[in-house]
C-alpha cells in the first residue's frame, strides 16, 4: 500500500514538472523572420529607447529598432549608415564592458553648446602685468 502512494506520489510530482516545463518552453517567443522591412540611415530628434537584434537563423542581417521619445514610433535604423555603426559600436562595447548598452543613446556634446576657452596661464600672467 506505502509503495503504490510513493510511486503515485513521484508521478504526480513528475507530471507537474514536466507540465510547467512545457508551459515554460511555450512562452518564450522565438521570431522565424526580420523584424524590419524598411530601414533609415539615420533619425531625427531624441529617443527614448533601442533594441539591437544580431543576426538569427530567421533573419540575415543585425537590426537596430529606436523608439522616439516624441510619439513612441518604432523606427528600424540601419546598421550600415553612419548613426546605426556608431549605436551599434557603442553597444558592442558596452556590453564587452559588462554594462547597459542603453548608455549610448546620449548626445556626445549637448546641441548648440559651444565650448568656452580658458586662459593659459602665460596669457593670465601677460594681462595682469
Amino acid at each position: 500500500m506505502k509503495s503504490t502512494l510513493h510511486t503515485f506520489s513521484a508521478l504526480l510530482v513528475l507530471g507537474i514538472c514536466i507540465h510547467f516545463t512545457v508551459q515554460r518552453a511555450k512562452c518564450q517567443h522565438v521570431p522565424n523572420r526580420c523584424s524590419c522591412i524598411k530601414s533609415r540611415n539615420g533619425v531625427l530628434g531624441p529617443f527614448s529607447d533601442f533594441t539591437v537584434t544580431l543576426k538569427r537563423p530567421g533573419c540575415t542581417r543585425d537590426e537596430i529598432i529606436v523608439i522616439l521619445k516624441e510619439d513612441n514610433r518604432k523606427v528600424c535604423l540601419s546598421p550600415h549608415g553612419p548613426q546605426g555603426k556608431r549605436l551599434l559600436k557603442c553597444w558592442h562595447r558596452k556590453l564587452e564592458e559588462g554594462k547597459n548598452g542603453k548608455t549610448c543613446m546620449g548626445r556626445l556634446r549637448p546641441r548648440h553648446q559651444k565650448k568656452q576657452r580658458t586662459k593659459s596661464k602665460e596669457q593670465k600672467i601677460i594681462s595682469a602685468a
